[in-house]
Parts: structure tokens; sequence; C-alpha cells
């Protein structure tokens, strides 16, 4: 709760000016973050396509599915392949 109070207190003190904010007289000389962290700071992309990724049911589900389509794909390129009788 105590970063809640400093956070307040730090826009309570802070003067916004129809120009904004004067950082650097507020003691921000630069930025205290790179762009990407701004954005977004999840490595591996957003919530529900994380939760999904890691789920165990759609981990099975990718198996049921992509395990006949590759072999289904397999056995069209040997068959395309093999001479003509």
């Amino acid at each position: 709760m105590l970063i809640y109070v400093d956070i307040v207190a730090a826009f309570e003190r802070i003067t916004i000016t129809p120009t904004g904010v004067d950082w650097e007289g507020e003691g921000l000389a630069g930025p205290s973050s790179t762009w990407t962290y701004l954005v977004d700071d999840r490595p591996s992309g957003a919530g529900v396509v994380r939760a999904l990724a890691s789920s165990p049911a759609t981990n099975v589900l990718g198996g049921v599915i992509l395990v006949p389509l590759v072999l289904l794909l397999r056995l069209a390129q040997c068959w395309r392949r093999s001479p003509a009788a």
C-alpha cells in the first residue's frame, strides 16, 4: 500500500502545464525503460495466447490433430514421388 501512497504524493507534487510536465525539473533525465517494456514486458505474448499454449488440453488436441495431418502429408509426398507402374 505504501507504493500507492508514494505515487499519489508524486502526482500531487508535480505541476502539469499545457505543454506537459517538466520531467528534467522533476528529476527524470531520460527514459527509465525501453520501448519494448513500455509496451509489454511479457516475453511470450498476450496472456490468453500464453495460457492456451501452456494448457495441457491444447497440447493434446494439437497432437491429435497435427500427427495424423503430418502423416497424411508425408504419405501424399511419397505417393507423388513413387514411379508410375
